[in-house]
């Protein structure tokens, strides 16, 4: 199967100022999906407005409003690639604590459930989106109906939106 890795970074927020810029362990946090993507996916590219270090397409204004859906963010992303891909695999810059194991166990989890159309991570303590989503690239074109193929994948990882849960994740032994 073939993957795309698609990390939205954008340079606001509006509970932790600069958020996907802010250092851990080294790095800036949309570095640490960005280079995680990079070797569990094919290809990976993020979504910033902003210059950064990596691979990246310039993302528009029209295409970092807080309001834009994350799903047409991707496929805003999707559509601006040069090839196809059988799926999106999307880590938001500020989700952390995933291991190369997460990601291709999620990934493994359409490849192997051909009627799943879309997986959703989930933290294992609070039970929160964490920021991984996973989809048939079909899916990006066609809105899911009431009767759409989801799973879901559970694992320690996290998304930062204030300065203590990434205070928290800097005293984790995890970094």
């Amino acid at each position: 199967m073939r993957t795309i890795g698609l990390v939205p970074v954008k340079a606001q927020s509006s509970r932790l100022p600069m958020k996907n810029f802010q250092e851990l362990n080294g790095a800036p946090l949309w570095r640490h999906s960005y280079d995680l993507l990079s070797i569990c996916c094919t290809d990976a590219v993020a979504l910033s407005d902003t210059q950064i270090d990596a691979s990246y397409i310039y993302r528009p204004a029209n295409a970092s409003d807080p309001d834009q859906s994350i799903l047409d963010v991707l496929k805003w992303g999707y559509m601006s690639l040069e090839r196809p891909y059988d799926a999106v695999v999307c880590l938001f810059a500020c989700s952390v604590l995933f291991t190369p194991k997460d990601i291709r166990a999620a990934i493994q989890i359409l490849e192997d459930r051909p009627q799943v159309q879309e997986v959703r991570g989930f933290n294992d303590k609070s039970g929160d989106e964490n920021g991984l989503l996973i989809f048939r690239t079909g899916r990006l074109f066609n809105p899911p109906g009431i009767s759409s193929y989801i799973a879901s994948y559970i694992c320690a990882g996290r998304e930062i939106h204030t300065q203590s849960e990434l205070d928290d994740v800097r005293d984790a032994s995890f970094f």
